[in-house]
């Protein structure tokens, strides 16, 4: 069998030389795909994955990982605001 598992880190502090969101996908372990919101780009570390993909699944994948950002962001939102910590 195999595994894939997502990585999510969002800074709930914003500060402008570091993304609030970095997304890393797994492989059976491997990272093979990164998303950084800042540049609102999905690229992978894996060549075999960055020539066999074409332009409109990277473009798919980016959408997908957007609305997984708006999601955390969304979440954290309404977490923070439940404990007073929204400033």
């Amino acid at each position: 069998p195999h595994t894939l598992r997502y990585d999510l880190m969002a800074l709930s502090l914003k500060l402008p030389e570091l993304p609030q969101v970095l997304i890393w996908r797994y492989f059976d372990d491997e990272p093979f795909l990164h998303y950084n919101e800042s540049s609102n780009r999905t690229d992978s570390w894996e060549p075999r994955i960055k020539r066999h993909w074409r332009a409109m699944t990277w473009a798919r994948e980016t959408e997908d990982l957007q609305e997984m950002v708006e999601q955390l962001k969304r979440m954290l939102a309404e977490v923070t605001g439940q404990k007073g910590q929204d400033k």
